[in-house]
């Protein structure tokens, strides 16, 4: 019977949150509040709304759900996160606001599985749930309310976040001094605490915009200096010149089929030991640095060598032993395409100009597709037609 009353009274509670009387912008106990001008801009805005009663109710307190309500929508949030709190079921008002809450991380519950939607929220619950909600990472804020004459009372786990509202505006200490940590917020309270934590995400946004900006500058810059290729999340087919340490890092001057112009960059997933000079890889250019492609990444590829004994069409039928006897010849078959990508040192650059004879060293896709092919020379043969010139699985 108590659960029954208690979920009545939230109902109540609720439906002065989202049902919008017509007298509600003509709240009588809002004129001359001290957070009049924020209420009558929610209102507006439909926010929150009025009681049947033709009030607000402006320093009447604030629930847990109530203010995980308010929350949502003010700071835009809507992705859900399936919770599995004990006092929270499908059928109560708050319960895609628990969801959207859990969903944004600003909502963790009590050790015994519950949330206490229906409780009062804390100042200090109120501070914690905004800095989650703002995706600000607990620092060292807490010396921002040391000078509360109350700091004693603040909760440990909440004392970062008293710190950084504290600091950024978002909740303001009382006149005596004190911060007043256990108070219950009320609902004009919650609204001014959620305007100033609205215009922190603004500014946040704005400064994480402004430094991608900065970033996204900055690497065109680089790649503009260095000539590096536009970056790009797909696998590509690159050919090494030569590679140098700086700094301690590795780089390698390298080109790419069709693309005019020899690039260096910075190396990654490789070290300066692993790469050979004079030879293709799979890689991809990722802020400004190239990536090599490992087999063990997201693409099986696998590296063969051999020399052509037939071609027909497309497919290719190569001697991966071709220093061996007739007995102990081992074939495998590959397939090319227009836009399998083929080194030479001569003017031979396309699928075409392979033909029966030529050695050739492949990095395949998926077994069988070619998509990178170093033609052979005799220098890099070295006469040595047994073993192919590299050996590191790329």
């Amino acid at each position: 019977m108590k659960r029954f009353k208690s979920k009545l009274i939230g109902l109540v509670c609720a439906s002065s949150l989202f049902f919008q009387p017509v007298f509600a912008l003509e709240a009588a106990d809002i004129s001359g509040h001290w957070a009049e001008g924020e209420i009558r801009t929610w209102l507006e805005k439909g926010y929150a709304k009025g009681y049947e009663s033709g009030e607000f109710k402006p320093d009447a307190p604030v629930t847990r759900a109530e203010f995980a309500a308010f929350m949502n929508r003010t700071l835009g949030l809507s992705d859900i996160k399936a919770v599995s709190f004990k006092d929270v079921a499908a059928g109560d008002w708050f319960y895609t606001d628990m969801l959207k809450a859990n969903a944004a991380g600003y909502i963790s519950g009590y050790e015994d599985n519950t949330v206490r939607p229906y409780a009062r929220i804390t100042r200090q619950e109120a501070a914690l749930m905004i800095q989650r909600a703002l995706n600000v990472q607990q620092s060292d804020y807490s010396k921002e309310a040391a000078g509360f004459s109350d700091y004693i009372n603040i909760a440990e786990w909440a004392a970062d976040a008293v710190g950084y509202c504290f600091k950024e505006g978002i909740i303001k200490g009382y006149t005596d001094g004190s911060f007043m940590p256990d108070r219950s917020v009320t609902r004009a309270e919650a609204i001014r605490m959620l305007d100033e934590g609205t215009k922190v995400r603004d500014r946040l946004r704005e400064q994480e915009q402004e430094q991608e900006q900065q970033e996204q500058d900055q690497q065109e810059q680089e790649q503009e200096q260095n000539g590096i290729p536009e970056s790009s999340t797909s696998h590509r087919a690159f050919y090494i010149l030569e590679k140098w340490m700086s700094g301690g890092d590795a780089y390698v001057e390298f080109v790419e089929y069709g693309v005019d112009g020899t690039f260096s960059a910075k190396a990654r997933n490789l070290e300066y030991s692993q790469i050979d000079e004079e030879r293709p890889y799979v890689a991809r250019i990722r802020s400004g640095e190239i990536e090599f492609v490992k087999p063990i990444n997201s693409k099986p590829f696998d590296s063969i060598y051999g020399k052509v004994v037939e071609k027909s069409g497309n497919f290719i039928k190569l001697d991966t032993t071709p220093g061996s006897t007739d007995d102990d010849e081992t074939f495998t078959n590959i397939s090319l395409s227009g836009s399998t990508l083929v080194y030479e040192e001569s003017s031979k650059n396309s699928a075409a100009a392979i033909g029966r004879g030529d050695f050739i060293w492949a990095i395949t896709e998926d077994t069988i597709r070619a998509r990178v092919v170093e033609m052979l020379t005799e220098d890099e043969l070295e006469n040595n037609r047994d073993n192919p010139p590299y050996t590191d699985g790329y």
